[in-house]
């Protein structure tokens, strides 16, 4: 099933290797993207702003451009 995949420590590296990879490869050719994150998973250093990181949602959607 595919919920014993994803616990599966093989798999969990390669598609953090993967991920890796993807995004070096967008920014490498100065490709806007965007990433949907989970915010209890997420940092910022330094701390954004509590008019900032009040407003985000369970799920945010970040886009990167002009990196």
């Amino acid at each position: 099933m595919l919920f014993d995949i994803i616990k599966n420590p093989t798999f969990a590296r390669l598609m953090e290797t993967h991920a890796r990879e993807l995004l070096i490869h967008l920014f490498e050719n100065n490709q806007s993207f965007g990433i949907l994150c989970k915010i209890e998973h997420l940092t910022f250093d330094p701390p954004l702003p509590v008019n900032i990181s009040s407003e985000f949602r369970a799920m945010t959607l970040f886009f990167l451009a002009g990196y």
